[in-house]
């Protein structure tokens, strides 16, 4: 990833993996094991704010909670809806 995509993804902005095992792939986790994988990726949360997209992949495969603990500790997460579509 370039200084300039990691600088955009803590802003929240366009660029950054859309969904889970993409960034499981470009932290190259995805053949760690599941404890591993919560590690990074609570790590990774602290430095990035995940996009609308991401959020609701991390949420489908399990890894909501990583959101949920973030939410509270640093800034609040927005919910997602039925209403939100990927890639909105």
């Amino acid at each position: 990833m370039s200084k300039a995509t990691g600088e955009a993804n803590q802003q929240g902005a366009p660029g950054g993996p859309a969904t889970v095992s993409a960034l499981l792939r470009s932290l190259q986790l995805h053949d760690k094991s599941a404890a591993a994988q919560r590690v990074a990726l609570r790590g990774w949360l602290v430095d990035h704010f995940p996009s609308k997209a991401l959020r609701i992949s991390l949420r489908s495969n399990g890894y909501g909670v990583l959101l949920r603990d973030l939410g509270a500790d640093r800034r609040p997460m927005p919910p997602i809806t039925a209403t939100h579509k990927l890639g909105a």
